[in-house]
């Protein structure tokens, strides 16, 4: 089953991931995906390379 970058955002929206519908929205509105893009395409890089992925401190 593949998951679109919208279904993805909404979903984080609804269970309030702050920081991963951040992303997503900043990826969004800078153009490095679509809503209709498959989510392979944000683990691809789309999010890590613009730095803002939030990553977990230990």
């Amino acid at each position: 089953m593949k998951i679109t970058v919208g279904e993805f955002f909404e979903f984080a929206i609804e269970m309030d991931m702050s920081l991963v519908s951040h992303a997503i929205y900043w990826a969004l509105t800078n153009g490095k995906v679509d809503v209709n893009d498959n989510m392979e395409k944000l683990k691809k890089g789309a999010i890590r390379r613009s730095g803002n992925l939030p990553v977990a401190q230990n």
